[in-house]
């Protein structure tokens, strides 16, 4: 049998994030249906708005961390100097 080689750094990082996803949707899915079993108990209720504030609020923080490393990343992009043009040679 051949020896086992380690992973790759590169390949650490995502690897272990998805090992994060795959175990946590039975709590996750859990949680959904407890909200969807309070909201269903009573439109316009003070539990509905505040699941409803809640959620965009959720929303928001994501765009703009999101928006934020977008605009960082372009910004650095147009603020790098270009590399000076190489002299052809003879």
């Amino acid at each position: 049998m051949g020896a086992v080689t380690p992973l790759p750094p590169s390949l650490r990082r995502p690897l272990a994030a998805a090992l994060v996803f795959v175990s946590a949707p039975a709590a996750a899915l859990a949680q959904c249906a407890m909200c969807k079993e309070a909201l269903e108990s009573g439109t316009g209720s003070s539990l509905s708005r505040g699941m409803a504030w809640t959620i965009l609020l959720l929303l928001g923080t994501l765009f703009s961390l999101v928006g934020g490393f977008v605009f960082l990343i372009v910004r650095h992009g147009r603020t790098t100097p270009a590399p000076p043009p190489t002299a052809p040679e003879e």
